[in-house]
């Protein structure tokens, strides 16, 4: 097996002390930089790994993603740490598109083996004409009302996804689901249930069984549609994103560049659903 070297630069002005930074059962994360200062050059951060003999092909790629996230996965553990100790609110964690390219060497050597760099991820761009912008402008600001939070929210979610605050983006999505989702089902129970006793109406919206128990039998009962019965195992998608929301909020746990896209999916298609959704009759 070929001994390797992959590296990939820290965001400029992230100053970390050089040196070797080890966590159990793995090799160590070596930091380099050029100068003690946050405002002069980059550091680079490496680890030793070893590749297969007969990698060819997609294998390759696929390896070298793998490398590129492991390497990755461990420079965002030392980042949050680095934000705690020095308390700079402006270190952020990167995602695989920031942190490229990564930069595989064979080891002991300056021979280069590879290298692997990752697409952007795909922030929402406003293609309105400016008439057009200027006509929506005009009409929400003479409105007086709010912008749908929603779309704030996931604005949010999407930045935070992008500059790399993981844990953050995963909380944005799940108010952005909070919001949407009671507002609307509270909105459905009124048209559904309209004709009845205001009392009960109130008795129902503010039943508490449980926020993926309202998304199952509670939206079925009212709409004839339940998330759990979405196509493409959407249900189990939801069910890990809000597990990982529960573990951010109520242990302290961190959240990976995974966590965070799927938990914009998971948002997106929510809002969408939930604005397509109409009472039975």
């Amino acid at each position: 097996m070929p001994a390797l070297e992959i590296a990939c630069e820290l965001p400029k002005g992230t100053y970390v002390p050089k040196g070797e930074y080890i966590r159990l059962g793995q090799n160590p994360l070596v930091i380099e930089n050029p100068a003690p200062s946050a405002d002069e050059g980059q550091s680079t951060a490496s680890m030793a790994i070893e590749a297969p003999d007969d990698l060819d092909g997609e294998r390759k790629v696929t390896f070298k993603v793998d490398s590129a996230q492991r390497l990755l996965c461990r420079v965002n553990f030392l980042l949050r740490w680095h934000r705690s100790v020095t308390q700079w609110a402006t270190v952020r964690e990167m995602t695989l598109a920031q942190a490229s390219p990564f930069v595989f060497l064979l080891a002991g050597t300056e021979e280069i083996w590879g290298g692997f760099d990752a697409s952007p991820f795909p922030v929402s761009s406003f293609t309105d004409s400016t008439k057009d912008t200027a006509r929506r402008l005009k009409e929400g600001f003479s409105s007086g009302i709010e912008p749908p939070v929603e779309e704030l929210l996931l604005l949010d979610a999407r930045q935070a996804l992008f500059e790399g605050r993981f844990r953050e983006a995963v909380l944005f999505c799940w108010s952005t689901i909070d919001s949407t989702f009671s507002r609307r089902f509270d909105v459905l129970v009124d048209q559904r249930l309209g004709d009845e006793w205001a009392e009960s109406r109130r008795f129902v919206k503010g039943l508490d069984f449980g926020l993926r128990h309202k998304m199952a039998v509670g939206l079925r009962m009212l709409t004839g549609r339940s998330l759990y019965r979405e196509p493409n195992e959407f249900w189990g998608d939801l069910s890990t994103s809000y597990d990982r929301r529960n573990a951010i909020i109520h242990r302290g746990e961190t959240a990976d560049e995974n966590d965070a896209r799927l938990a914009v999916r998971v948002a997106e298609k929510i809002v969408e659903i939930m604005h397509q959704l109409v009472p039975v009759i």
